[in-house]
């Protein structure tokens, strides 16, 4: 496992090489972004997929999201964004949020098979140099998804990835404590009116401010239960 400490408002040339190199041969780097530390790795290789599934401890059902460097570049994958979602999506990235579009990526694109079949699929364009470098210089998407085992809270610095990861993974890019701790605010533009699925760290009113004029729901979090039991023996104790 490499280890490299960069200043993320200026990353050296080498650690970008040294990113590059590891994703290519398949394997995990841990990134910087402008909110959480991500897992990376190539999407179109299905071998470390897999591996990034399994070191996250995470269901194959429970879809990643990818990660370009620009709007350009994700219309390259995809096919061309309509004008207002292109308008609209220039007016939150680079920036702190992940954005749910269909999934119509290219058919002659090859993406790890259980997300291939996904109706939508999260993009991630953070507003941080070195990882947007990285991934232009990369040329196709990487896994963007928070550096912890899943279910676990986020983490804060390198060292809290490593007590999560311990040596499993292949390169460390370490730009100092994270800040931005409740992570990307999360946006589904494949429902009308648009719906937040996560309130991260840009808030649903300053959403709307981006948005003027845009119809924004926040998701239901707060649920009724009802108990349903065959005999009232059971149901006041459930309940209880």
């Amino acid at each position: 496992m490499k280890y490299i400490k960069i200043d993320p408002r200026q990353p050296d040339s080498e650690s970008v090489k040294q990113a590059l190199s590891t994703l290519r041969a398949g394997g995990v780097i841990v990134y910087p972004t402008d909110t959480l530390y991500g897992l990376g790795v190539d999407v179109s290789n299905s071998k470390a997929m897999q591996r990034l599934f399994a070191l996250k401890q995470r269901a194959h059902s429970n879809p990643i999201s990818l990660l370009v460097d620009s709007l350009d570049r994700l219309e390259e994958y995809n096919e061309l964004l309509p004008v207002d979602l292109h308008r609209q999506l220039s007016l939150l990235l680079p920036g702190k949020f992940t954005v749910i579009l269909p999934n119509t990526i290219r058919g002659d694109y090859h993406l790890f098979p259980p997300m291939s079949k996904l109706k939508k699929i999260g993009w991630r364009i953070p507003d941080h140099p070195f990882i947007r470098e990285v991934s232009r210089s990369f040329g196709k998407p990487i896994s963007t998804t928070s550096a912890n085992i899943s279910g676990l809270g986020n983490v804060t610095s390198i060292a809290e990835v490593v007590s999560h990861f311990g040596d499993k993974l292949d390169l460390l890019i370490d730009a100092g404590a994270v800040k931005a701790m409740a992570g990307s605010t999360i946006l589904d533009f494949t429902k009308k009116p648009l719906l937040m699925i996560r309130e991260g760290e840009v808030s649903l009113e300053d959403t709307r401010k981006r948005l003027s004029g845009i119809e924004i729901h926040r998701r239901k979090t707060v649920f009724d239960i009802v108990f349903v039991c065959s005999g009232n023996i059971c149901r006041s104790p459930m309940a209880e």
